[in-house]
């Protein structure tokens, strides 16, 4: 099934989205990628549209990845 968002999706959404999950929180993965807060949050954003999920819950002060997260990012270097 074709999406037409799918065409959207590019390297730097996903890439984003792992270094998030590995790193735990949006300001580390800011410090590690040395990029603004709303770049990451913006492309984790479209990248949650475009899935149509929500890859990630807000625990205290941290992001939590969801279990399909955890899952994604096991088998990732």
């Amino acid at each position: 099934m074709y999406n037409e968002a799918m065409e959207w999706l590019n390297y730097h959404h996903l890439y984003y989205f792992w270094v998030v999950a590995k790193q735990g929180s949006i300001a580390r993965a800011v410090d590690k990628l040395r990029l603004a807060q709303p770049t990451i949050s913006g492309q984790l954003k479209q990248l949650e549209e475009t899935l149509g999920e929500k890859l990630f819950t807000r625990a205290t002060r941290r992001k939590s990845s969801l279990w399909g997260v955890r899952c994604m990012t096991a088998w990732m270097p």
